[in-house]
């Protein structure tokens, strides 16, 4: 029945598997990264479960599954394991032939005795794995679940346990990170190296060990335990159960092994669900970060999607996106908890620190314990940090940086996998937005030169685009118009004196207006609106240039609009076109001072033009030291 139950999980992984290549497929427009990423999803599904009820079964259904190569310890439980064996399914009755006996568990240093050395000496209880009765009936494999009916278990042999832990291997770091802890008095939350103490003697000797060690806890007491610990294998990944026990003299290992016996594989499936549960944590955020930056047009609202996301996702306290100059050395396009005068002033070269090494190298970087290693002070008490490059097919283009303040950061070999994949989606969709750029700009500079060329019909109004369209830039932003907005102005300023052009060919500068030829100027925002519209990105043009010889009081063309009613790129840019007009020459006239014509533009702010975009034009005009002379007040 196992098997079958694990192969029907197996099969509907893969069936999620498929579904997810099949959602994936529909996004793949918006995000390339999305099957393969959604498609590795589905299969890990599939081999948890897979996993996962092959771990339950093989220690909870009675019958014995595929033995695991680590449960070849060899211990002889004697009695203890004798009675568990009749009264729980999850223990293990007698050893293999030729296992170890019980004189081989792995001590630090010295062999463990198979005579029971408890503190009365008295021969372990036969009812050890009595209590792990429950686990048969509806097994948990949540971590904190199966940790504390352990710990329960254990009172009945071993009354003074004060801890039960379990610790997964984080290759990256050679190092073991706690996963969970119950009892009176956890292990630190610090990582063990490996292969030293007793965890990682259990670990790389595949059998049972018993040894001492000291805890510093929190307040920096230190106290001796006994610590027995054994190796768990989920797949690749590598962890170890410990128990601590609180008492000057050596406890039972034997009693301990039968004891554990029984929970290896609920802890082996628990070591499974967490290992899961933060690749797929860690997968649904890359999917995020695919999504948001196929929706970032900019490149600073691309750079700070990005890091925004791996700050997120690795718990950092501060992060940056450095980006690499002409002269290839990095400077901070944006960051996160780093005071202005690191962020203005930072220039690394290739090769210089991390940031550097990691830039020319195009590698990423893990440094954990800085303090420890770099007595700088600068660092913002940032204890652990990682740096990945922003790589593409083409280069390097920069570095992403994230700092904890934290240690040990929980930042293992997928995160650091996560964030490289991070740097190489930046990078793609930075060179993508660099391109879109790039592409606008040329389409804006040659409508630009289109419009400049046609000011040299008309001698009078040579020099006047380019003044309004600063103009306008400037009071576009002032005004907290978006991006896109702003953008339509500047395309307006352009083309909104389209329509004279059937005016201006053939008549004399200086010539009074006919009559016809007045019809015609106060129909020209209705010719270039139209000619604007037959473009579909020029679309949202049309409107600004359509009402820009509105009135704030209703009493302009061609609709005769007022107040908000009128477009605010349209008021943005009757304000810029007046005054550019206003100081600049006509036949009929000279130029107006500065002064001149900032103080008409007062005294007809709330009936010619609007007084809030007034208002800001003038203050933003001051700014710049475009006025010399103080500007009128309003009446």
């Amino acid at each position: 029945m196992p098997s079958h139950r694990s192969d029907l999980a197996l099969y509907l992984g893969v069936v999620i598997a498929a579904a997810a290549l099949i959602v994936a497929a529909v996004e793949a427009s918006s995000a390339a990264v999305t099957v393969p990423i959604a498609f590795a999803l589905g299969v890990l599904v599939a081999l948890v479960l897979h996993r996962v009820v092959r771990a339950t079964h093989a220690g909870g259904s009675g019958e014995e599954g595929p033995k695991d190569p680590r449960d070849n310890t060899g211990m002889s439980a004697g009695p203890a394991a004798s009675a568990s064996s009749a009264t729980s399914p999850l223990a293990t009755a007698s050893p293999a032939p030729g296992d170890p006996t019980p004189g081989e568990i792995g001590d630090v240093g010295e062999p463990v005795s198979s005579k029971p050395s408890g503190p009365s000496g008295e021969t372990p209880s036969d009812d050890v794995g009595s209590s792990t009765s429950d686990l048969e009936s509806g097994v948990s494999l949540e971590t904190v679940v199966v940790l504390q009916r352990l710990e329960e278990s254990l009172q009945d042999i071993q009354p003074l346990t004060s801890a039960v832990a379990l610790w997964l291997l984080d290759p990256a770091s050679a190092t073991y990170r706690l996963v969970e802890a119950r009892g009176t008095m956890r292990p630190p939350c610090v990582p063990l190296d490996a292969g030293e103490g007793v965890v990682g003697t259990a670990d790389d000797e595949d059998r049972p060990s018993l040894g001492r060690e000291t805890l510093v806890l929190d307040g920096g007491e230190s106290r001796q335990v006994w610590r027995f610990a054994w190796g768990l294998e989920v797949g690749e990944a590598r962890g170890v159960l410990s128990v601590d026990v609180l008492t000057p003299e050596r406890p039972d290992a034997v009693a301990l092994e039968a004891a554990v016996r029984s929970y290896r594989a609920p802890l082996s499936g628990s070591l499974a669900v967490h290992i899961a549960r933060d690749e797929t944590r860690i997968v649904r955020s890359l999917l995020e970060v695919a999504r948001a930056l196929s929706r970032s047009s900019s490149e600073g609202r691309l750079l700070d999607t990005a890091l925004d996301h791996a700050m997120e996702m690795s718990g950092a306290a501060t992060g940056s996106v450095m980006l690499a100059d002409d002269g290839d050395r990095l400077r901070i396009a944006t960051a996160r908890g780093l005071p202005d005068s690191v962020v203005e002033g930072t220039a690394v070269s290739k090769g210089e620190g991390i940031a550097g090494w990691v830039f020319a190298m195009g590698k990423p970087l893990l440094v954990e314990d800085i303090p420890s290693r770099n007595a700088n002070k600068g660092r913002r008490d940032v204890r652990s940090a990682v740096s990945v490059p922003l790589k593409d097919e083409d280069g390097v283009l920069g570095v992403l940086n994230v700092g904890s303040q934290a240690y040990p950061a929980r930042l293992t070999r997928s995160h650091v996998d996560a964030l490289e994949v991070i740097g190489r989606q930046t990078a793609v969709a930075l060179r993508n937005a660099r391109a879109v750029a790039e592409s606008r700009d040329l389409y804006f500079d040659t409508l630009r030169i289109l419009a400049e060329t046609m000011e040299w019909k008309n001698p009078y109004a040579a020099g006047g685009t380019r003044r309004t369209l600063d103009y306008a830039r400037r009071l576009s932003r002032d005004m907290g118009m978006s991006s896109g907005e702003a953008r339509a102005v500047e395309i307006a300023v352009l083309f909104h004196d389209l329509g004279m052009s059937a005016v201006e060919d053939g008549r004399e500068p200086g010539r009074p207006l006919s009559t016809v030829e007045r019809g015609i100027v106060a129909m020209h925002p209705v010719v270039a609106a139209q000619l604007l519209a037959e473009a579909p990105s020029l679309r949202a043009v049309a409107p600004i240039v359509y009402h820009h010889h509105e009135r704030y009081d209703g009493e302009g063309y061609v609709d005769g609009l007022s107040g908000d009613e009128i477009p605010l790129g349209a008021r943005v840019l009757a304000v810029a076109d007046a005054f550019v007009a206003m100081t600049s020459p006509r036949p009929y006239r000279d130029e107006m001072t500065m002064q001149e014509a900032a103080g008409s533009l007062r005294e007809n702010a709330g009936t010619q033009f609007d007084p809030q975009v007034v208002d800001v034009f003038l203050e933003s005009v001051e700014t710049s030291g475009a006025c010399t002379e103080a500007v009128p007040p309003s009446a």
